[in-house]
């Protein structure tokens, strides 16, 4: 479990607006976990639309995890009307930023037809993104994609089958070697 310190680093790390002070920052960050407290009940009593609130608050203020969480909380139904259109484009906002956990999320969206067309190929693109990042599910996921007829590259089936040979030996992945994965389904 990371320390406070860690925790308010790695906020202070993520892409929100920079035009904040370091103060107004980390009020923004405890409006978050704020919210975070309320969708779990911890500490306060579970409260799903307080949590929204406080979600919206921290997003507005272009809080990426605050953006990805909102757009969950659409994507379920969870202190706010079901709304697959705004959940894809929240948690597309916030992937678009980098942030992995909602890169992971449209793929899997793209892949199963989940408030969008179904598309293997934008799936890929996107797990590879947060392959990229570390996400062990988007491996997963990536080589589910890859094997048998999904309108995948073949190239991309045979980098797929050179990541595993890499994982099996125990070794990294290399980065550039994700990225040329996203080369291929763009190319």
């Amino acid at each position: 479990m990371k320390t406070c310190e860690e925790s308010k680093k790695d906020i202070l790390d993520q892409p929100f607006n920079k035009n904040l002070t370091v103060s107004e920052a980390l009020e923004i960050a405890s409006i978050y976990g704020q919210g975070v407290q309320y969708l779990k009940g911890i500490g306060v009593p579970q409260d799903y639309t307080e949590a929204v609130k406080c979600f919206e608050m921290a997003a507005k203020n272009g809080l990426v995890e605050a953006i990805f969480s909102l757009g969950l909380c659409y994507a379920q139904g969870i202190g706010v009307p079901l709304n697959q259109q705004k959940a894809m484009e929240l948690c597309t906002q916030a992937a678009q930023q980098g942030y992995e956990g909602a890169q992971f999320f449209i793929g899997y969206c793209c892949e199963r037809g989940m408030g969008t067309p179904q598309d293997y190929r934008k799936a890929v693109a996107w797990y590879i993104k947060a392959a990229a990042q570390g996400n062990e599910d988007a491996f997963d996921r990536l080589i589910y994609c890859c094997q048998e007829d999904r309108g995948i590259p073949l190239q991309c089936k045979m980098a797929v089958d050179k990541v595993l040979e890499f994982l099996s030996e125990g070794d990294i992945v290399p980065f550039e070697f994700l990225l040329s994965l996203k080369d291929i389904l763009e190319g």
